[in-house]
């Protein structure tokens, strides 16, 4: 390589750097206007590759004409960094515009019709040039170069890298450490680097015109040695015309090069998350190999007699590849899971496994894809020699099919196919361009030195083989598949998921548009989980539901009126039907991004009557900041119940840009609440996300559902809520008898357990928090530190003495307003509704030792006590506590076998006095407890544990043959464990004898097969026969 060819490569990387970057970040700007939804997404980006196809196509010709094709390479990035400059206030004119004009835009149809032709109009000024650059630098490249079609896949492959480089840095560190303004601003520096160092070198390219001789040596490439120049046999080439066709077979395999990247994106997040780094690293991995392809062809694509064909077996090796891997698709999450378990969890070990997993489903096609298009260029060049126009229209043709297979897959096939039978399309096309491009007349029916004429026929019909072979396909399991993988699997192995998966039934699926929408029930407890692209964002599990509905009896409780109500995610549907209890509401407005979730709602029964038929309701299909950016309304209420803000586009409603739009919605006395999730967070980022909350809602106050879901809760007017404020707002839900009863039902019975919900007052929030960075449009931190966050073993504490504190203040304020007796009764609701699992048990213990103290305590106290102190390994105190709770309920089997286990944990680890004595009170607890409930399994393995504990063969004999006669259905597991314990102090002897007693009583051929390999087995340890167990 020369070090002028080195020149060129490098602006020309530069500029594939550029683009990629503009892409990104110009998109991600539309979408804070137009919206996160996939239509606006497409609209934009179509408008963006058509650009780069028009760029293309028109610049080819102007290439041939140029005087300087370095000059008008310079002069056209020069241009695309002038707009970049200005973007940000083009950005903010268009904004204005798109408000003054969206209400004579209201009609679906006629909102995309504007979003594609207004974005169109922004960007395709620099979209052109962008699309202008690769035909001017194959100008320049014919013009000064020998091997051009080596020349051309190396700046294909220089430009591509560049793309996948600027792609990677944009998503891993540019927005993340810069910002999108200032980010740009780089952007633009280094694209003005471009222009200016093309114009610098510009005199030592030759000028138009001055075109080597087909055969002689550029003085420029003297020192690659020898020119290659194509001269391909006259016998090879195909019948003048039919070369033509490339141009459709290039903007087929852009088509299903787009297709299958829109497929597998999103086969892929169903297996490791959807977080913008898992983006990031999807399209980098596409695009690098797309270089390396191009690369890998570039170095002998000038010896090839037949580039056609060679392009044709590129297709056939996609489609091959793809359908060969098609099958263990499924599987992925499965080994996903077990690879994550095996290795550890971290960040970095995460985003490892994302980019195998991405290597394993995109990197050989993609590296097929890349190798195609230097050898279409080559076919080009072959019949239009030195004629820049033709490869950029060859460039245009590919960009269009891009174009094609984007919009497509994303809006209509992959809804109505599935991302499966999406993919199958696309081999199915593969294989089919390889046949029509094979079976092109040529003037001898044999391509030279490549591959025989009739290993084409049997490759043809091997094709056709297995496009029939595609129909017969079995089905995937959606169930493994949208499991999860990507999180809480920590743990599991392949059989407890598939197990999983098993119990639940689909009660609705669909690959939409959006987003794979999946509803299944739970046999075993009949409880439903709504799944997004693998992610729980609902059920009708006890926490879920009093979050869901809590979202909306808060607010609603805090505002003064609430006559207009805004609602942004519609979920299970469960907020939605709290606020339809509100009968003083007028207008009820929900909504919702994903239209398919309107669909799964539905299969939640319960919530979905209270608002199916309620007039007031509206769901409206938007993108939430989209619509508030044109709504006309004021909202007395808005209540926002976002995914988590570690999942891609979600971090733009945790902004302060976002709150301060909800902000100017409200009325005057409106209220704002904001779900904030502590779980799968850090304190950083959780208290990032309260912070830029704030900043909007001084007033802000916290709330929590008991659990790890957290409720920001402010006000236009600022006003700042007293010690009261809970009383108030409870008093107010009870008044209305829908409301009551839902409170009722959750087990808030009195304004004290109600109170227990506030988690900080205003000023102690403002405390948490501190002074700090803000989360906003520009930095959106949370985007990006939520996900590393997901993975770390770092987790959000959250601060229980101000939450003691508070709720202490609430009992005292309690106390001066009622009678003892009611309020022991109010603090034992309160510590039954927080209940066992409790986030801080030790708050728990207070408050059951105060209720103690007034000597008000049931048994259930009692236990609610020793389970807490159990989980702070406090055992002395935790069987003191439930020995209380026994005494008052002797024959409950659940508190025997606690104080039982406790005694047992504490005398096997030795950490107490009187180990004998511990051990006896375990086994006289757990005797009643089987005597109780002879088919509790438990109890029985407790007791062999026991005489384990003490060695007391005997003991663990005569409980195991007693264990057998009476416990039917786990009898013959539970003597195996009595045995495995006698063989462990080496009392062969009893284990056989076990054995024996269970061989005799045994009715089924499977059990006494087992039992007499146990028996043998005793043998030979007895006569140490066999190897040591």
């Amino acid at each position: 390589m020369t070090f002028k060819n080195f020149i060129l490569y490098s602006i020309f990387f530069i500029s594939g750097f550029c683009g990629l970057c503009y892409e990104i970040l110009w998109c991600r700007e539309f979408n804070l206007i137009l919206g996160h939804t996939t239509y606006a997404t497409a609209m934009v980006l179509t408008a963006f590759m058509s650009g780069l196809a028009a760029g293309s196509y028109f610049f080819g010709r102007a290439a041939d004409r140029a005087k300087s094709s370095l000059a008008l390479y310079a002069y056209i990035e020069l241009a695309i960094a002038f707009y970049a400059v200005f973007f940000y206030r083009l950005i903010e004119v268009y904004k204005n515009f798109y408000i003054f004009v969206h209400p004579y835009i209201s009609h679906p149809a006629s909102d995309l019709a504007f979003k594609l032709f207004s974005s169109f109009a922004l960007i395709i000024i620099p979209t052109t040039l962008m699309g202008a650059t690769f035909p001017v630098m194959a100008k320049i490249i014919i013009e000064n170069m020998e091997a051009r079609g080596r020349q051309i896949g190396l700046i294909y492959f220089f430009n591509s890298a560049g793309g996948a480089l600027g792609c990677f840095i944009c998503g891993f560190y540019l927005l993340y450490n810069f910002g999108s303004e200032f980010g740009l601003n780089i952007i633009c520096a280094l694209n003005i680097l471009c222009g200016v160092l093309a114009l610098a070198v510009k005199n030592y390219y030759s000028p138009a015109g001055e075109i080597p001789a087909a055969g002689g040596v550029s003085p420029l490439t003297a020192e690659d040695g020898p020119a290659k120049v194509s001269a391909a046999p006259a016998d090879a080439l195909p019948i003048p015309g039919s070369f033509n066709y490339i141009f459709i077979f290039t903007l087929l395999s852009g088509f299903i090069s787009m297709l299958l990247e829109v497929s597998w994106t999103r086969f892929l997040i169903l297996i490791i998350g959807s977080s913008t780094y898992s983006f990031s690293m999807m399209l980098s991995v596409f695009i690098f190999f797309l270089a390396a392809g191009s690369l890998a062809v570039s170095y002998f694509v000038d010896r090839l007699g037949d580039p056609m064909l060679a392009f044709a077996l590129c297709e056939f090796f996609i489609g091959l590849y793809i359908l060969a891997t098609l099958p263990f698709y499924e599987k992925l999450p499965l080994l996903f899971i077990n690879l994550n378990n095996s290795i550890g969890v971290s960040y970095y070990i995460y985003m490892s496994l994302n980019l195998i997993f991405c290597l394993i489903v995109m990197a050989v096609p993609a590296l097929l894809f890349g190798a195609s298009f230097p050898l279409a260029a080559k076919s080009v060049e072959m019949n239009y020699s030195n004629n820049a126009s033709e490869i950029g229209k060859l460039y245009s043709y590919n960009t269009i099919g891009c174009i094609l297979g984007s919009f497509l897959a994303g809006i209509v096939i992959l809804p109505s196919a599935g991302f499966k039978n999406s993919i199958e399309l696309a081999i199915a096309i593969a294989f089919l361009i390889f046949i029509w491009a094979s079976s092109l007349p040529r003037r001898i029916k044999s391509s030279i030195a490549m591959i025989s004429a009739r290993g084409v026929n049997i490759m043809r019909a091997v094709a056709v083989i297995l496009i029939a072979a595609l129909f017969f396909l079995p089905a995937w399991d959606h169930k493994v598949l949208n499991i999860g993988s990507f999180y809480r699997t920590r743990g599991l192995n392949e059989a407890a998921i598939t197990q999983l998966a098993n119990y639940n039934k689909v009660l609705y699926y669909k690959e939409s548009i959006s987003a794979t929408v999946y509803v299944i029930e739970d046999t075993r407890n009949g409880l439903k989980y709504l799944k997004i692209n693998g992610k729980t964002d609902g059920s009708t599990m006890r926490y879920d539901m009093l979050t869901q509905s809590f979202l909306a009896l808060l607010p609603l409780a805090k505002v003064k009126s609430a006559k207009n109500i805004l609602i942004i995610g519609l979920g299970t549907g469960a907020t939605l039907a709290a606020a339809c209890k509100f009968k003083e509401a007028e207008k009820i407005t929900c909504v919702e991004i994903i239209p398919e979730v309107i669909q799964a709602a539905k299969h939640f029964d319960e919530s979905y009557d209270a608002y199916k038929n309620d007039p007031r309701v509206s769901i409206v299909v938007n993108d939430a900041r989209s619509f508030l950016l044109t709504a006309r309304d004021r909202f007395d209420v808005i209540i926002s119940e976002p995914s988590n803000p570690w999942i891609s586009g979600i971090s733009s409603l945790f902004t302060t840009d976002f709150f301060s739009l909800c902000r100017s919605r409200l009325s005057k006395e409106g209220v704002m609440l904001a779900w904030i999730q502590a779980y799968e967070s850090s304190p950083p980022v959780f208290k990032l996300a309260l912070r830029t909350f704030r900043s909007v809602f001084n007033d802000a106050s916290l709330w929590f559902n008991a659990n790890y879901d957290v409720f920001a809760l402010g006000s236009a007017d600022g006003a700042c809520g007293s010690i009261d404020e809970p009383f108030a707002y409870y008093q107010k839900l009870q008044s209305l008898p829908a409301l009551k009863a839902f409170l009722d039902a959750s087990g808030i019975k009195d304004p004290l357990t109600f109170s227990s919900l506030r988690l900080m007052t205003s000023p102690q929030l403002k405390k948490y928090v501190g002074d700090g960075i803000l989360n906003s449009d520009n930095f959106q931190m949370i985007e990006y530190e939520a996900p590393v966050n997901l993975y770390s073993e770092e987790r959000v504490a959250l601060d229980y003495r101000t939450y003691a504190d508070n709720l202490g203040d609430a009992i005292e304020y309690c106390r001066r307003s009622t009678d003892e007796t009611r309020l022991n009764e109010m603090m034992r609701n309160a510590a039954l509704f927080l209940g066992h699992d409790f986030v801080e048990p030790r708050t728990i213990i207070s408050l059951a030792g105060l209720i103690i103290s007034n000597n008000a305590a049931d048994e259930k106290i009692y236990h609610l006590k020793a389970v807490s102190c159990a989980r702070i390994k406090s055992f002395d105190s935790a069987i003191e506590a439930i020995t209380k709770a026994i005494d008052k309920k002797p024959a409950d089997e659940t508190y025997l076998k606690l104080r039982a286990g406790w005694s047992l944990l504490l005398a096997a680890n030795g950490v107490s006095k009187g180990v004998s004595a511990l051990l006896e009170s375990a086994r006289a607890d757990y005797e009643k407890a089987a005597a109780l409930n002879p088919v509790d399994a438990e109890a029985w393995r407790g007791l062999i544990t026991a005489a384990r504990i003490s060695r007391d063969g005997n003991y663990l004999v005569q409980t195991a043959k007693k264990a057998f006669e009476i416990n039917k259905t786990d009898g013959l597991t539970l003597l195996d464990l009595a045995a495995e314990k006698l063989l462990e102090f080496n009392e062969y002897s009893a284990a056989a004898e076990l054995y024996d007693f269970a061989f005799a009583r045994s009715t089924t051929p499977h059990e006494k097969a087992f039992i007499k390999a146990r028996i043998e087995e005793c043998a030979y340890l007895k006569t140490g026969e066999n190897e040591p167990r």
